[in-house]
């Protein structure tokens, strides 16, 4: 028998909770639609009966009750069934709910329980971020000092060649927008997206009433 393996990091547990939540929310879906299309079939069965009572009168006493052994009758009896039963759908529907709250429950205390050990597992994605951020812009400002170096050629060409002036040499002219903005940048280190300072203390007090709701 092949056991579950158990994820191994706070954000695969996260994510299995957040499986749970899924799969419980389509399973309420599911039996809200059964629920309510059986409770369209009472509602659908009442109209007939009233149809067929205003339909065949013959078939309904001066009591305004059907007849026995008539066909009103027959749908009265039915109906008062049907109606005398809970919807069989609501039970299983009440018990999936509960289940998807529990879900939800677990997963908010489990976030709140690891939120620093979370934020650690992607601090090495966030550090692969950052760092390819910096060798970026150490890239832009060389390849901006090569176009330099290119331009500067070509414009060497155009006014050692008569009748062109410094006029007549096109270029892009966004490159010093580029390098002070990737000069800036290089100038500090990339900020490395973290929780803000007033998150411990509003995750302390959740968890507080977290602990208080369950007493």
């Amino acid at each position: 028998m092949t056991t579950a393996t158990k994820p191994t990091t706070l954000t695969g547990q996260l994510a299995k909770l957040g499986s749970s939540i899924e799969k419980n929310r389509a399973e309420v879906n599911t039996l809200k639609r059964d629920r309510d299309a059986y409770a369209a079939e009472t509602e659908s069965e009442r109209v007939e009966y009233g149809s067929r009572c205003r339909t065949y009168p013959e078939e309904v006493g001066k009591d305004h009750n059907p007849l026995k052994g008539t066909e009103a009758h027959k749908m009265q009896a039915a109906l008062k069934t049907r109606l005398g039963s809970p919807n069989p759908h609501q039970a299983e529907l009440d018990q999936t709910v509960a289940e998807l709250h529990e879900s939800q429950k677990l997963e908010r205390q489990f976030r709140l329980a690891n939120f620093s050990g979370l934020v650690s597992e992607v601090a090495p994605s966030i550090e692969d971020t950052a760092t390819g951020f910096e060798e970026a812009f150490t890239r832009i400002v060389e390849l901006i000092d090569l176009y330099r170096a290119n331009e500067e050629e070509v414009r060497e060409l155009v006014l050692a060649s008569p009748p062109l002036n410094g006029q007549d040499l096109a270029n892009d002219g966004r490159m010093g927008t580029w390098l002070a903005m990737a000069r800036d940048a290089l100038e500090s280190p990339v900020f490395r997206p973290r929780e803000g300072d007033m998150a411990r203390w509003k995750i302390d007090q959740a968890m507080k009433q977290e602990l208080a709701d369950n007493e």
